[in-house]
């Protein structure tokens, strides 16, 4: 897709889902691909507005492992200062990160940043994909301020009954998943105090990308889909089922984690 088309709909009067949805749906980037629908748009957009409600606006946000920048991009029309990250080969769409710095890392759990640097983290689907999800979660403590937030988007969880799916099926699934439980107690043992948890987008929202035929069913029925989507992550039982978790998290000052040689500031 042309940059200069990218920018004309990022830079547009359409609702931001919708905008999204037509860069996604207009091959801005391969990461965007689960997202060409409004459904699976929203759920990006609704992310931004809990994130930039418990993050406050004016934080200095580090998105870590930023993908094709749709979420920089969001936190930063909300009044945020956002530096993105992520490794080679992953590229970003320009014209959603054309106002944030951008930094290439070598590797996930090593950032070149100082001790303190950011008042927040965000990690949305990006934590399961680090070699070392300790690593990783000790140097994201490392480079927070001492009253730092961490905040986290479409971890896997344990009993996803779509990963489950996936598995049995034959087809990709993550590698790392966890329960509430597990995930709540790896955060605190990496100095972290767990401020909110809970389930999140029930059905997958790569589902359509999967099934295209379902896509002209599906633009009509958006709205619908979205709210039987939440109907099920706030039921009860049928929760434990959803495809992901979400966290929001801040240091624990009164726990500090160890921290093994090498793993320091720079």
């Amino acid at each position: 897709m042309a940059r200069g088309v990218t920018r004309h709909l990022v830079g547009s009067a359409l609702d931001e889902a919708e905008l999204l949805a037509r860069v996604a749906g207009a091959g801005a980037a391969s990461e965007l691909g689960h997202i060409d629908t409004l459904h699976g748009a929203r759920v990006y957009v609704r992310d931004a507005d809990r994130a930039a409600r418990y993050l406050g606006a004016g934080s200095l946000v580090l998105d870590w492992g930023a993908g094709a920048g749709q979420m920089s991009w969001l936190l930063a029309r909300r009044g945020l200062r956002v530096i993105a990250c992520d490794l080679p080969g992953t590229d970003p769409v320009p014209a959603l990160v054309e106002d944030v710095e951008h930094v290439r890392l070598d590797r996930p759990d090593r950032l070149p940043f100082a001790d303190g640097a950011f008042d927040a983290v965000l990690s949305s689907g990006t934590l399961e994909h680090a070699g070392s999800v300790a690593d990783s979660l000790r140097e994201l403590r490392r480079v927070l301020s001492p009253a730092g937030r961490l905040v986290i988007f479409r971890f896997p969880n344990q009993l996803s009954i779509s990963e489950w799916v996936a598995r049995r099926g034959g087809r990709w699934a993550h590698g790392v998943r966890m329960s509430r439980s597990e995930l709540r107690f790896l955060l605190r043992s990496h100095g972290f105090r767990v401020d909110g948890m809970g389930y999140d987008s029930w059905l997958p929202i790569w589902l359509v990308r999967r099934l295209r035929w379902l896509r002209p069913v599906r633009t009509g029925l958006d709205g619908a889909w979205t709210g039987v989507d939440g109907l099920l992550v706030r039921t009860p039982l049928v929760a434990r089922l959803s495809t992901s978790l979400w966290c929001f998290a801040a240091v624990n000052t009164e726990y500090p984690p160890p921290r093994p040689g090498g793993a320091g500031g720079r």
